[in-house]
C-alpha cells in the first residue's frame, strides 16, 4: 500500500517534487502519530549481529537436510515478490509466504537453563545440535504445508539475518537473496506502507539509509564468509533482462527451466511486470528531490 491518503496515484501529483513534499509531511506525521511502541533500530540490529558472528565457524555441515526449501530473503521492496510470484508458477513448487518459522523458533536458544539470543549460541552448538534445529525447522514447514515432493517457497524479508544459522540447520536448503539500487530501493520504501512496527524506519529517509548500507555490509560479508550457500540477485538485473535472470535462478534452484518455461511463467505475470517496470521507471524521477540519496 502505498503512503499517498486521499491520492490515488503518484500522477495526481503535478510534479515529482510536489509528491515528495506530500510524503515527507505524510510519514513525519505517521512517525508521531502511528507508533506508540518503541522505535525498532534494525541498522544497528544488522551491526550487532555482524559483529557477532566474525568468530563463527562457517563450515557446511556433513549431514543433509532442506532440498526442498527455498528461502527469498532481502528487505521488503527489493524484489522478492516478482520472484516469488513467477516461481509460483512452476508446478514443483509451492508457495509459504513470509513464514516466521525460523525466528519463532530460533531467535533465542535455551542452553543450561540459560536462554541466548540468536546468535550467541551458534559457537556452543556442535552437528547433532544442528541436525535436531533443522529437524525441528522441516517438521514446522511440513505441518503447514505436508507435500513432501513440492519445493516450498519462504519469503520472510528478516530471513537474511539467520542465513549463517540455515547453513547450519538447513545446509541443502536453496537462499536466493534479493537487492536493489540504493536510491530507487530508498524511495520505493519511503512511498509503501508497512502495518509492522518492526519497518518503522521506512519513514524516515535518513534511517532508510542506515539500513540499506547496514544490510549491504553485512551482505558482503556473508558472501565473503559463505559465497556458495546463496543466491544474490539484482533487481535491475530482474528487470533489464528478465529471461536470463530467471534462467540462472532455475538452475540454481535445480528447477532447470527451459527457454518455453521461462517464456510461458512471464507471460502469466505479464501484467505484474509491467507494473513494476512502469513504477520504477516513474520513481527515478523523485531521486534528485532527495538530498539525501546524493550520497549513497
Amino acid at each position: 500500500m502505498d503512503n499517498f491518503e486521499g491520492a490515488t496515484s503518484l500522477s495526481q501529483f503535478s510534479t515529482p517534487k510536489d509528491a515528495v513534499k506530500f510524503l515527507r509531511d505524510y510519514n513525519a506525521q505517521q512517525l508521531n502519530m502511528r507508533f506508540s511502541e518503541p522505535f525498532v533500530d534494525i541498522a544497528r540490529q544488522i551491526s550487532h549481529i555482524k559483529a557477532l558472528l566474525e568468530l563463527h565457524d562457517f563450515s557446511a555441515p556433513s549431514f543433509s537436510q532442506g532440498e526442498n526449501l527455498i528461502f527469498i530473503v532481502g528487505l521488503p521492496r527489493s524484489g522478492k515478490s516478482s520472484l516469488e510470484k513467477i516461481l509460483s508458477n512452476d508446478p514443483r513448487c509451492i508457495n509459504g509466504g513470509e513464514l516466521g518459522t525460523i525466528s519463532n523458533l530460533f531467535s533465542s536458544y535455551t542452553m543450561n537453563n540459560t536462554s541466548l539470543k540468536y546468535p550467541l549460541y551458534l559457537c556452543d552448538l556442535d552437528d547433532k545440535s544442528f541436525m535436531r534445529m533443522g529437524k525441528q525447522a522441516t517438521d514446522a514447514f511440513a505441518k503447514e504445508y505436508p507435500d513432501p515432493n513440492k519445493k516450498l517457497i519462504i519469503t520472510m524479508p528478516s530471513n537474511f539475518l539467520y542465513i549463517p544459522l540455515l547453513q547450519k540447520i538447513l545446509p541443502h536448503s536453496k537462499i536466493v537473496w534479493c537487492h536493489r539500487n540504493n536510491k530507487h530501493h530508498s524511495i520505493n520504501l519511503f512511498i509503501k506502507y508497512f502495518e509492522s512496527n518492526y519497518w518503522n524506519f521506512t519513514y524516515s529517509m535518513e534511517n532508510i539509509i542506515k539500513v540499506l548500507q547496514a544490510h549491504d555490509k553485512f551482505h558482503s560479508f556473508c558472501k565473503k564468509k559463505m559465497e556458495n550457500h546463496f543466491l544474490s540477485i539484482q533487481y535491475e538485473d530482474f528487470l533489464r533482462d528478465t529471461k536470463k535472470t530467471l534462467r540462472s535462478i532455475s538452475q540454481y534452484l535445480n528447477l532447470e527451466w527451459s527457454a518455453s518455461d521461462i517464456q510461458a511463467y512471464m507471460q502469466k505475470e505479464r501484467n505484474y511486470i509491467n507494473i513494476i517496470e512502469a513504477e520504477d521507471a516513474l520513481l527515478r524521477n523523485y531521486i534528485p528531490h532527495f538530498e539525501e540519496l546524493k550520497n549513497i
